[in-house]
């Protein structure tokens, strides 16, 4: 009886191996693509006017933002040259309470949506700032963000997914409540953003590799 020969015994288990890993590996890999932002709304109050699209609410006609600085506060929101401001302390002894309100937005299409706005809100006595969000153009708010009696200065980030990615009709408002003859909010450099779902892009499958052929050459 021949003996086996250590050298072909040696080759075939590294065929066999070879063969089980060649099978096992996935014919169809589908790595994520990179998602994608987009920029859905952007204002800066540059002109002396109401923006195109978007709308000012006052409980008072004629009392509430204003885009031409009209008691000459100047810009310290941290933005440049126009802003919108509801100036209580210009208006004087009356009730200010004033909405500022975004064009409707379609979403539908956005996995994940933010807001970005540079503000000063300067408080006094019983006055507060609300931003709050709309998915039924402006029927019905949800409250994302508050201040009240603690001053604000900066750059506000919010991320408005839960209430806006996905669907239409949303609409964001600024809202200056309970003001009498206090002083003023400011807002500038106004950004909603967008996040598209990621896309998978297809790797077309590799042809599985045929085994390879043992040498015909080793010796028995």
């Amino acid at each position: 009886m021949k003996r086996r020969n250590s050298k072909v015994y040696r080759w075939w288990l590294f065929l066999a191996a070879l063969t089980l890993v060649v099978m096992g590996l996935p014919l169809w890999l589908s790595p994520a693509a990179a998602s994608n932002t987009i920029t859905i709304l952007e204002e800066h109050f540059d002109a002396p006017q109401v923006p195109a699209g978007w709308s000012v609410n006052n409980l008072l006609a004629g009392i509430g933002w204003r885009f031409d600085d009209p008691g000459s506060r100047g810009n310290n929101t941290g933005g440049n040259g126009g802003f919108a401001i509801a100036d209580s302390d210009h208006a004087g002894f009356v009730q200010m309470d004033t909405s500022l309100e975004t064009p409707s937005m379609d979403l539908s299409s956005y996995a994940q949506v933010s807001l970005e706005f540079k503000t000063y809100y300067y408080p006094y006595m019983n006055d507060y700032v609300t931003v709050d969000v709309s998915n039924d153009n402006g029927i019905t708010w949800t409250e994302l963000w508050k201040q009240t009696s603690t001053a604000f200065e900066g750059t506000v980030n919010l991320n408005l997914t839960a209430q806006a990615a996905g669907k239409a009709n949303i609409k964001i408002r600024f809202h200056y409540g309970n003001a009498y003859y206090a002083y003023y909010w400011k807002i500038d450099a106004v950004k909603v953003s967008g996040e598209t779902a990621p896309v998978p892009t297809p790797i077309p499958p590799t042809p599985t590799p045929s085994a390879p052929v043992a040498p015909s050459a080793l010796a028995q």
